[in-house]
């Protein structure tokens, strides 16, 4: 126990303050860091042993921690700046050093040009994001943390059709109001990976926080909407015609603003997706838990998260469009040599 706060599994915790926020969660972390710097400066490693060093030694101090909590964004520049000084600098100080090649190209594979370096915030985002795909998973049978977990999301009810955003994360309508900042960091780290998601099925479409669906330029978010299990497109229209007035208020519910949210929302929606709903005849119970596209997050594993935030990047190589540009030659084919010619040949 530290300043009156007990440690459980590993991470401290407090009756005022959420773990995530908590430095001693990560503050001894650091220092064991700083000290193994310290240990291996002497023996002045090459750059791509210093990177197997940091990815080994170094950022393997954070991976319980950065599984279980949501360090904020400030911490996790610092610990970035300490890993990437121990990369470039010969002896390690507080002084910015000089990186020859940009982060987001040092963390590329082989093949692309880069070392298989890692960075720590894409990292948290990661394990972020693998949180959202264990609630997809297991969110079918009805597991008790899983329910915790709606709880936290509040006032996110549809939790699958939530993770279904498809905008950046400072766009997302009523993150303000989540209790949790861990799951506040959850879901802004799940919508990360789906602002490129393509439109499959126009009825299975969330109303809430979709890019395609906006209001003078803001995505839309009704709570008491939303609570009423109105959450996808098909949940306006019945048989075929997108449902009036009176028929919404019997289901959210008369309250002050509910003919402007209902004239903001039907003005929202694009007229191409109107005229195909209106061709729709299917009937549709509203709120009705129904198939949508789980298999995206279901399915996702840690390299495939890492290599989706890494793509998101600029991570233009200046040696490869200088080669391009001057000589006409086209350097990405050679990018593994070096690697290969170390490579034992049987």
């Amino acid at each position: 126990m530290i300043n009156g706060k007990p440690k459980i599994l590993g991470v401290y915790f407090s009756a005022s303050t959420e773990p995530s926020l908590i430095k001693e969660n990560w503050s001894e972390k650091i220092e064991n860091i700083l000290r193994i710097i310290k240990t291996w400066e002497r023996r002045n490693p090459t750059l791509y042993g210093k990177i197997i060093l940091a990815k080994t030694l170094l950022l393997s101090q954070l991976s319980y921690i950065l599984q279980a909590l949501a360090i904020p964004k400030i911490t996790l520049n610092y610990i970035n700046s300490i890993v990437y000084r121990f990369l470039w600098k010969r002896k390690y100080n507080n002084k910015k050093a000089f990186e020859k090649i940009k982060r987001s190209v040092l963390n590329l594979k082989l093949e692309e040009g880069g070392l298989t370096m890692i960075n720590v915030e894409h990292q948290q985002r990661m394990f972020l994001a693998k949180w959202a795909s264990k609630f997809v998973a297991e969110d079918r049978d009805r597991s008790f943390w899983t329910l915790l977990a709606k709880e936290q999301m509040s006032p996110f009810t549809n939790i699958h059709c939530t993770f279904n955003a498809n905008i950046a994360p400072n766009e997302i309508q009523g993150l303000d109001k989540m209790k949790s900042a861990f799951w506040k960091e959850v879901l802004k780290a799940t919508t990360a990976l789906n602002t490129e998601r393509q439109v499959e099925n126009t009825r299975t479409e969330p109303i809430w926080n979709n890019k395609n669906i906006k209001y003078k330029g803001k995505t839309i978010f009704f709570t008491r909407w939303a609570k009423a299990g109105i959450n996808y497109l098909q949940d306006l229209w019945t048989t075929g015609n997108l449902m009036t007035y009176e028929q919404i208020k019997d289901i959210v519910g008369s309250h002050a603003g509910l003919v402007l949210e209902y004239n903001a929302l039907i003005n929202a929606i694009p007229n191409e997706w109107k005229a195909e709903m209106n061709r729709d005849p299917t009937q549709h119970t509203v709120g009705h838990e129904i198939n949508t596209d789980r298999g995206f997050l279901s399915t996702l594993h840690n390299k495939t998260i890492r290599e989706i935030i890494n793509k998101k990047q600029n991570h233009d190589i200046c040696a490869s469009q200088f080669w391009k540009r001057n000589l006409d030659i086209n350097i990405n084919d050679y990018f593994t040599t070096a690697p290969d010619c170390t490579k034992n040949q049987d």
